[in-house]
């Protein structure tokens, strides 16, 4: 039997798409808007800067499994916080959803907020801007994303595989 170490597949580049969104909106529910707007079911993406005015995420904090977790892997903490913050950096995937007709933005920040204080982890809905968060979002062509519960860590995981087109 052979042993797989990674999962892989190869994208063609499709558009890039340069998208603001305007002040106290839901992040991931706007991107996913977008996709669906321009009928984009797997993207990349690859720069996003701006500010919000409530994160809403999740941080590894623990590399050992909590055994009481309710949600996630059990390896993660929530993150809930209202004020004013920078996004540093942005980046992330977009793929269909387990739900039919629906999309997963899996999107992580690094932020900065009050006192110069560095948060970074993986966004969750409610997250919401403040005056502006720019980005862009190139779709994926040729490739299969797939986010599901890893059966070894009980972790929801990424895995790419090729589509055939």
């Amino acid at each position: 039997m052979e042993i797989n170490h990674f999962s892989s597949g190869v994208a063609r580049q499709g558009r890039t798409i340069a998208i603001r969104i305007f002040p106290d909106l839901d992040v991931l529910e706007t991107i996913e808007e977008v996709c669906r707007d321009y009928g984009i079911q797997y993207a990349q993406i690859t720069t996003c800067i701006g500010s919000l005015r409530r994160i809403s995420m999740n941080f590894v904090s623990t590399p050992i499994p909590k055994k009481d977790a309710t949600s996630g892997s059990g390896y993660t903490s929530q993150m809930e916080m209202d004020g004013a913050f920078s996004v540093l950096s942005g980046q992330g995937l977009v793929s269909p959803a387990i739900e039919q007709g629906k999309l997963n933005t899996h999107l992580h920040f690094v932020i900065s907020g009050q006192h110069d204080a560095v948060y970074g982890g993986h966004v969750e809905h409610g997250t919401r801007t403040l005056t502006t968060l720019d980005l862009f979002l190139t779709e994926l062509h040729g490739m299969r994303i797939v986010r599901k519960k890893d059966p070894v860590t009980g972790a929801v995981v990424t895995s790419f595989s090729q589509d055939d087109e």
